[in-house]
């Protein structure tokens, strides 16, 4: 995809641009866990986005290169070839990211930007193919199977070194599901005991939730 295709997509909302954003992400991610299923390397781009939403969202990426980013991924592939690799590939990146709605940039005053991994759009575009209740760990899994990279165990399986457990919901997609409650679009149902509960998991904000509710179809 072109980079003026790639900032026309991420610029435009229309239903239309989000169907294609979203059929874009499936594939991708499709593609990578079909790919390891073979005993085959995934496509770069699928394994930093699913290593990049494995972050921390509260401590971004700064837009620079040189900044952050390159130590991060040379740090996280140690002496195997990072997915990204150079500034151009950084940039590339970060386009994409944006465009398929897995990440926002902040501005914090002068010169100083951030990318914050942050797929509230990607999950928000699927919800009307998601069931309108289910139990919480069932819920992710079908998350999982229409979006692979926020956070399939096949593509968290090959991941070099993440942050906590590849069991645990990611921190972004955390901040996601956080925000989209917050628009009125799902209901977290809190659970201390079910055998099917999920642990969210954000900075101090814990919660143990044993449902998850889609409200606009229940409405």
């Amino acid at each position: 995809m072109s980079e003026s295709l790639q900032e026309a997509i991420e610029r435009d909302t229309s239903p239309g641009a989000q169907i294609v954003r979203s059929l874009v992400l499936r594939r991708l991610g499709a593609r990578a866990a079909t790919a390891i299923e073979a005993g085959d390397p995934p496509p770069d781009l699928g394994l930093a986005l699913t290593w990049f939403l494995m972050q921390n969202p509260l401590a971004p990426f700064s837009v620079t290169w040189g900044d952050g980013p390159e130590a991060a991924f040379k740090d996280g592939w140690k002496e195997d070839h990072p997915p990204v690799g150079n500034a151009e590939q950084w940039r590339s990146f970060m386009r994409w990211a944006r465009s398929l709605g897995l990440a926002v940039r902040a501005d914090f005053g002068g010169q100083k930007s951030a990318l914050i991994a942050d797929p509230t759009r990607a999950i928000e575009i699927v919800l009307g193919e998601m069931p309108s209740r289910l139990l919480a760990d069932e819920w992710f899994r079908h998350l999982h199977s229409l979006l692979p990279v926020l956070g399939d165990s096949r593509l968290a399986s090959v991941l070099p070194q993440v942050s906590g457990s590849v069991d645990e919901v990611p921190m972004p997609v955390v901040l996601a599901m956080r925000k989209l409650e917050r628009m009125g679009k799902l209901k977290l149902v809190a659970s201390d005991d079910s055998s099917n509960a999920v642990a969210l998991r954000l900075a101090r904000g814990d919660r143990r939730i044993g449902e998850v509710h889609i409200l606009e179809a229940l409405a």
